[in-house]
């Protein structure tokens, strides 16, 4: 009896690891069903709802051809937030269509609206959508 029962307690253990290996090798792929690494250059920006007109002139001033915004995603979670005035260094994750940045204090989220190769838009917490596109 005993004899039988380590080898039945091996390929038991040898399963149940192989499971859940690829068990999360396929969550980790569902979580990251789109690729932000690279470079991508603010296209336009515009509000969800009305709003007022501090942020209308924010969203004139960021979306200025002539100083162009440009986000680069990292593929080791970092973010940075280039123009011709202003630098940003954060770190950043995707997950199920939804944006988080670390904004110095814990994760914000900011769900996405479009994820294509090329274009990729998401909503800020003030409702205002970032349409970027791949440079």
């Amino acid at each position: 009896m005993k004899s039988k029962t380590i080898p039945a307690m091996i390929i038991a253990a040898a399963l149940i690891i192989l499971t859940y290996l690829l068990f999360f090798n396929k969550n980790k792929q569902q979580t990251h069903p789109f690729n932000i690494t690279g470079e991508w250059k603010l296209d336009t920006a515009y509000p969800v709802q009305p709003v007022n007109d501090s942020i209308q002139r924010l969203i004139a001033t960021i979306t200025d051809k002539r100083a162009p915004f440009l986000y680069v995603f990292g593929s080791d979670s970092s973010f940075s937030r280039r123009s011709s005035k202003d630098n940003t260094s954060e770190k950043y994750y995707l997950r199920d269509s939804v944006l988080y940045f670390d904004e110095g204090y814990g994760f914000t989220p900011y769900p996405v609206k479009t994820m294509t190769d090329s274009l990729f838009e998401f909503v800020n917490k003030d409702s205002i959508v970032f349409v970027l596109k791949k440079k």
